[in-house]
């Protein structure tokens, strides 16, 4: 009995391999030119973001560990929200006795920015921190929210 397997060829999946490959051989050639000290240093820091929306509006959710209040600041200008801050690394005084074996932490300035959608209310953006996580709302202007229409009964004179 001959058992056959057919393969389908994916020249898609063929061209995303390719491009894997040659991004890694560019980056491993790239990391060689760079000075040992700075080898491996993480690079700019870019918080991860969960966006939602309802009815009433849209929600921004932006993972802040280990981060307060004080260390971030949200604008919102020409339909543009700004979310940026900066994360200290631990004060001389901490390290004090202390061999650094490995620093993974993103450290350092961060920004990341969206475009509002034409129905948010700019004017009524709020924002509140807690726990790490940096919560977003912007609610829908009153024009965009969905209104439902009575229908009323005819009565024939």
């Amino acid at each position: 009995m001959n058992h056959r397997r057919s393969v389908v060829w994916d020249p898609f999946r063929e061209l995303d391999d390719l491009s894997r490959r040659m991004f890694n051989m560019v980056e491993r050639f790239a990391a060689q030119l760079e000075p040992p000290a700075t080898r491996f240093a993480r690079p700019h820091w870019v918080p991860p973001v969960d966006i939602t929306e309802d009815d009433e509006g849209y929600l921004i959710v932006v993972d802040l560990p280990g981060l307060r209040r004080e260390d971030v600041r949200v604008t919102v200008e020409n339909r543009t929200l700004v979310v940026e801050g900066n994360r200290k690394p631990l004060g001389e005084e901490s390290r004090k006795g202390l061999k650094v074996h490995r620093e993974e932490r993103a450290m350092g300035h961060f920004s990341r920015s969206f475009v509002l959608p034409e129905d948010a209310d700019e004017a009524k953006v709020t924002a509140e921190m807690k726990e790490g996580l940096l919560c977003i709302r912007i609610p829908k202007a009153e024009a965009a929210k969905p209104k439902e229409i009575e229908v009323r009964e005819v009565k024939e004179a």
